[in-house]
């Protein structure tokens, strides 16, 4: 009996390949996402000091520029938080398209492997079938040849 072989073995490494180049994909977009989001942190730590700090230099009295200085900059890490956000929302969708296509490819790659699964099956029936026609036959062939010399 001929060997066993799959004939879409080729597409089932194909998509297991296709699966783990996207799980690769998705954990750099997660490390991405997750330093962005440590950026957005940092940002808005910044900016509840930088209002303190004004605060309390109100408090104390200080001059206009001062306090412009410190509205100005205040303003520009509003400003750096919204882009930083936005680019932290891109970031998750792309996570999430990622994911997404993961989730395909693992499908398929599962119906091609459970494909493989059944016609490795049929090939064992198939295998133990010959040979318990070969084992039949041998000792059939036994059988007559030791009534002969009987």
């Amino acid at each position: 009996m001929k060997r066993f072989s799959f004939r879409l073995q080729s597409v089932l490494n194909y998509r297991g390949q296709l699966e783990k180049d996207l799980e690769d994909r998705l954990a750099l977009k997660n490390k991405e996402l997750l330093e962005q989001r440590d950026k957005v942190d940092i940002l808005k730590r910044y900016n509840d000091w930088a209002c303190d700090e004004l605060e309390s230099n109100l408090q104390v009295g200080c001059d206009a520029n001062t306090a412009r200085t410190y509205g100005d900059y205040i303003k520009r890490l509003g400003m750096d938080i919204k882009d930083q956000q936005r680019r932290l929302a891109e970031l998750q969708y792309e996570a999430d398209n990622i994911r997404a296509q993961l989730i395909k490819a693992a499908q398929d790659e599962k119906i091609l492997s459970t494909l493989r699964d059944k016609y490795w099956q049929t090939y064992v029936r198939e295998f133990y079938h010959e040979e318990e026609k070969v084992i039949d036959s041998v000792l059939s062939h036994k059988y007559f040849e030791e009534k002969e010399n009987a």
